[in-house]
């Protein structure tokens, strides 16, 4: 018996279970790629999701549960020779006129510079008692 006619009665033996190999192989395949281009779509959203809430923004520092003293912003700007803006971040609980609450809430309180820190590199102004809502 020759090599060729060997092969030929295995496949043909073993038609079905081949057959189940190659459609598992296909779906597989089918699925890795799938993964792979879903994977690849979702890191490429998420950056730039980033990149659009961080700004231009390259280092913060957060003292958790303490406040730095209000002359420090000023001192590492002069230090590092970059531009430097300061806020505060505290939990609290926002309502509105219609008495909805929200509990939970990020407060932010930040100068008026601190918009510029954005990709916009636009000057927001908000108000004396106003508040801006994101």
């Amino acid at each position: 018996m020759k090599l060729i006619s060997l092969v030929k009665r295995n496949l043909i033996y073993f038609f079905k279970q081949n057959l189940a190999l190659l459609a598992g192989t296909i779906i597989t395949c089918a699925i890795i790629t799938g993964s792979l281009i879903t994977g690849d779509s979702v890191k490429h959203s998420l950056g730039k999701l980033l990149s659009d809430r961080i700004g231009k923004t390259t280092y913060a520092i957060e003292g958790n549960k303490r406040f730095f003293r209000s002359g420090i912003g000023k001192e590492l700007s002069d230090k590092l020779n970059e531009f430097v803006t300061c806020l505060i971040k505290v939990n609290g609980m926002c309502s509105n006129p219609d008495r909805k609450t929200y509990s939970n809430s990020q407060v932010l309180g930040v100068k008026p510079d601190f918009f510029l820190t954005s990709h916009e590199n636009k000057e927001i102004s908000i108000n004396q008692g106003h508040v801006l809502v994101n």
